[in-house]
This record gives C-alpha cells, structure tokens and sequence, in this order.
C-alpha cells in the first residue's frame, strides 16, 4: 500500500454492493484478467458474508498482480472473519435506530448492507448527545472502498503523508480522524471482536471529542491528566492526548456494554467509572 500507484477510479465513495457487483463485471467483461475488477467482486461478496467466493477472487487477483494490495486486503479481511466469525459477532450487536444526525455524518449511509448498518448505529448510538455539534461543524467520517487508502482521498492527500508519531504509514492506515474528516475502511467495519476491532467507532469517537461542549470537555481532560500521571490505568496509546484517550476509552466501553472480547477490567482509582460516566451523559443528552 505505501509503494503502489493507486488503483481506484471514479469518486472513490463507496458504493452499494449491487452497484459494486455489476461494475466489477463490466470491467471483468472487458478484461477477464483485471485484478482491480476482482477485488471489487471480492469485495462485495465479502461485504454480503460470501467468504468462500470472495476468497477465490482475492486470491485469483494476487495471483495476478503481486502489487494490488486491495487483494491482500481482501485476504486479510475473509481470515479475520474465518478466525474472529465476524459475521455472528457483528449480527450479536444492538439494533438501534440512526441517530439523526448520522446522514450528515456519515455520507456512505445509503451505500450500507443492513449488517454493516447495524454496526455503524451501534458504534454511534451512545455518542449520539455529541453527533448534532459534529454535523454543525460539518465534520464527516468517511468509509473507504477496499481499493482506496487514506492518501488517495483528495481532502487528504494534501495534508498527511509519511508516518504517525507511532510509525504507521498513512497510506496503509487503518483509520485517522483530524477535526473534520475522519476515514475508516469498509473491509474492517464488521471486526468488532479482535484487538483491532471497532476502528469505526474509534474514529467516530474522535470526531466526537474534537467538538465535544465545554463542561464534557473538561471533565475528560482533567480524567487523561490523572491517568497520565497514574500510568498504569490505560494503556500507553491511550495516553498520548485527550483525545486518543477519549477514542480508546470509548471502545473499551464499548465492549463491555454489549458483552463483547477483550473487554478492560475497571481500575482501582475510577478512572474508568469515570470516563465511562462520561459516555452515559452523552447518551441521556441523546435520549432527553
């Protein structure tokens, strides 16, 4: 992903799996042998929960260019279903109705499957008493296609390149939020299970932040302040600012309140009772 050209054509937006499907066969009509195209059948059939025909084109598309990473994504996402059943964890969550404000945030809405639906209103659900300050800013979180990375998006292609501070690779990146524009890819969207999991709502959680009111605000970065210096009641990554702290708090909550792996065990000082009552204001702001 860091040394290849980049192989999407068109908006980059993502599309329904039925628009997906048929433009992946007018394109393999004309070129049997196009990897791209491939991916993008692959693609949708994974999205449909098709695991063994999405494998075949993945693979078929690597086979034939060592260089499509969409492949290798692709791959990567039928294993982590194969290993996590990803299908059945994410079809476990919650159903919520959209919060109100989620079509301007999320303008892949429409393009959705009714699973991934699922996931993005249970990731969104309880920070919906934040979403309506989100949408006023205009902030959006976009969810890009298995042949898009992060650097091929134009609003951020001119502004991030290299590495994070943690050495990631923006092209290769999983997810990132800035103050208005947060991505995340639609072939982890349904991983709520693995260490790795959650990547959507971790993003939305940084967007929410990013224009969270005054007193909220606050109370959570008096909250990062205490754990820094505590040290040992988050994890490193957590406590590089307020904000990641907010977004991995978020996630670890997350997974306790739908009874899901991995989920983090409160700490001694409260700090994660604390951050946690953070969240469940926001959602009474949201149900009042």
């Amino acid at each position: 992903m860091v040394s290849a050209p980049p192989i999407a054509d068109g908006s980059n937006a993502l599309e329904p799996v039925d628009v997906a499907v048929a433009r992946a066969d007018r394109m393999l009509s004309s070129d049997p042998r196009s990897a791209h195209a491939l991916c993008l059948k692959g693609s949708a059939l994974l999205r449909l929960g098709k695991l063994d025909a999405a494998r075949e084109r993945f693979e078929e598309a690597a086979a034939l260019d060592g260089r499509c990473f969409a492949a290798f994504l692709g791959l990567g996402a039928v294993f982590d279903h194969e290993r996590y059943g990803l299908l059945g964890a994410a079809g476990g969550l919650p159903v919520f109705p959209e919060p109100v404000e989620l079509g301007a945030i999320v303008p892949d809405l429409p393009a959705l499957t009714p699973l991934e639906l699922r996931v993005v209103c249970a990731s969104a659900a309880p920070l919906a008493g934040a979403l309506p300050a989100v949408a006023a800013a205009g902030a959006r979180i976009r969810l890009l296609p298995i042949d898009v990375r992060p650097t091929d998006v134009p609003e951020l292609s001119g502004t991030i390149s290299g590495r994070t501070e943690d050495h990631r690779s923006y092209d290769a990146i999983g997810g990132l939020a800035a103050s208005r524009l947060a991505v995340a890819r639609i072939d982890e969207l349904l991983d709520v299970v693995s260490e790795s999991g959650l990547v959507f709502a971790h993003e939305l959680a940084h967007l929410a932040f990013f224009h969270l009111a005054g007193e909220l605000r606050e109370r959570v970065e008096a909250l990062h302040r205490e754990a820094t210096e505590l040290g040992w009641v988050a994890e490193a990554y957590a406590l590089e600012n307020p904000d990641e702290f907010f977004a991995v708090s978020y996630t670890d909550w997350l997974r306790q309140r739908y009874g899901l792996p991995l989920r983090r065990e409160p700490d001694d000082e409260g700090i994660f009772d604390a951050i946690a009552a953070v969240f469940e204001a926001l959602g009474r702001v949201a149900r009042a």
